[in-house]
């Protein structure tokens, strides 16, 4: 059930707290193409947020992809990754990876359920 899955994902999500993943260096033709007909699930300030598949990416299923607003700059994306690189904690969305291509800048984390932060 998508119920169960959900868990399964949190629970993967807890565990890389302790043990963070590789962080993975996406291309851009990867990223684009996993948006490309994408459903937008989340938006920010930084950018707008879509749950995909990424065969970079095997074992996560649906991941949380936060593309950077067009305009941003490709150093705004290497910040927040350098930021989520040091914050490795148990209530914070572990890094999966990144592109910094700037057509496809992007950040990849573990997909929430249930809602963000400001619900």
């Amino acid at each position: 059930t998508a119920e169960a899955e959900a868990e399964r994902c949190m629970a993967k999500a807890r565990s890389a707290a302790d043990q963070p993943p590789a962080l993975a260096e996406l291309g851009e033709e990867e990223v684009l193409s996993a948006l490309e007909g994408s459903a937008e699930v989340g938006r920010g300030g930084f950018g707008v947020v879509y749950a995909v598949e990424l065969p970079s990416l095997p074992g996560w299923g649906r991941v949380a992809v936060k593309r950077a607003l067009h305009g941003a700059e490709g150093g705004e994306v290497m910040a927040e990754v350098s930021n989520l690189r040091r914050c490795a904690h148990r209530n914070v969305l572990p890094l999966l990876g990144y592109c910094g291509a700037p057509q496809a800048a992007c950040i990849v984390t573990a997909l929430m359920r249930g809602g963000s932060l400001d619900d």
